[in-house]
């Protein structure tokens, strides 16, 4: 599974927005992704934040919180 359909998962069955080391550690445990990296919460920090920019309002993510330490990501339709 992608690691953006992976998150899109994590959040929807949680139901509240997540920081990205709980999304990569969540799907981990469930065995939607394989950690192959060293950072994959990273990664995901990453994919999730160039879609952001990248698609604007048409994003399926949004970012909840501000600073490194308070950044979390939600759906933006989360229904």
């Amino acid at each position: 599974m992608k690691f953006s359909d992976a998150a899109e998962k994590v959040l929807r069955k949680i139901g509240r927005p997540m920081h990205s080391t709980e999304i990569v550690e969540y799907a981990i445990k469930q065995g939607w992704i394989i950690q192959k990296g060293k950072t994959p919460d990273h990664s995901l920090q990453a994919l999730i934040w160039t879609d952001i920019q990248k698609n604007g309002s048409r994003s399926r993510f949004r970012m909840v919180g501000e600073g490194r330490f308070h950044r979390r990501y939600w759906l933006r339709h989360p229904d």
